[in-house]
């Protein structure tokens, strides 16, 4: 009788085990759905490769020559997301990032007011617009986007999809030094 009942404890044991392993893989399998599939399913982009002029976008950024705007795309449901704002906001702190904004593709106002007000992120460097995503042909978050106004036209500098926080200095330290003198690339231009 004692071995009947020490093997339904050990099946108990393993049963519990066994329960929060499946727990587990299916929190992280959940954390990989918001990564990859955010905006990709929901957003109709188009085709726009570096640079490439952006019609018709509308940033709050007086429009003049070689003016750059940096554009982090962002979703409050992104767990890398959260780990980027102490960065982003640090680098524009220390002008690194000239003209940041934080872009908010898929949200509804009232959550990014929640998590902007959380994250210690000011109303004035938020963009809620779904629209400026598909135009920059952004299809998943956290993506950083850089463009300058050149030609009287918004560019796009470059669109560098993050996959970890350590990224974001990397992705703009290096070229914040050269942003006078590095040639933008036009496709399609005449000689």
């Amino acid at each position: 009788m004692l071995w009947l009942g020490l093997s339904s404890l050990v099946l108990a044991v393993c049963v519990v085990v066994l329960a929060l392993m499946l727990l587990s893989i299916a929190r992280q399998i959940g954390v990989l759905h918001e990564r990859t599939q955010p905006m990709a399913s929901h957003l109709q982009t188009m085709e726009v490769q570096e640079g490439d002029a952006l019609e018709g976008l509308e940033l709050p950024v007086q429009a003049e020559q070689d003016v750059e705007v940096t554009l982090l795309f962002v979703s409050t449901a992104c767990p890398v997301c959260r780990s980027l704002h102490g960065s982003f906001a640090e680098l524009m702190a220390v002008d690194v990032v000239e003209n940041g904004y934080w872009v908010f593709p898929m949200d509804d106002p009232q959550s990014i007011k929640d998590y902007a007000r959380t994250h210690q992120i000011p109303s004035s460097k938020l963009l809620p617009h779904a629209r400026l995503a598909s135009q920059c042909a952004v299809t998943k978050t956290p993506t950083l986007v850089r463009l300058r106004y050149f030609d009287n036209n918004w560019r796009l500098l470059s669109r560098r999809p993050i996959d970890r926080a350590q990224q974001l200095p990397g992705l703009l330290a290096p070229s914040s030094a050269n942003v006078a003198t590095t040639p933008i690339p036009v496709r399609g231009a005449h000689a």
